[in-house]
């Protein structure tokens, strides 16, 4: 796909929907992935859950980084947890 169409794609996805819950992921759903630490991961209003990778394969949890003018820079990382 061309970048053009994963924008349309992330879009479609995305845009528009609600943020409803926050968390880390459970020891139990870390294990379940085979990985060694806890990636924060949210659910939208649709029922999907986001969950960060560290690349396309699903080799780990990744960390969230937040981008804002107004967070300082000890703010804007929600890591992993190990």
């Amino acid at each position: 796909m061309t970048e053009k169409q994963w924008n349309k794609e992330a879009n479609n996805k995305l845009l528009g929907k609600k943020i409803v819950k926050v968390e880390y992921l459970t020891e139990q759903e870390m294990e379940d992935f085979g990985w060694e630490e806890r990636p924060v991961s949210f659910l939208l209003d649709d029922g999907t859950w986001v969950i960060p990778f560290k690349d396309d394969e699903g080799n780990g949890g990744g960390s969230l980084f937040l981008l804002n003018k107004n967070l300082k820079p000890t703010e804007n990382l929600l890591p992993v947890i190990y």
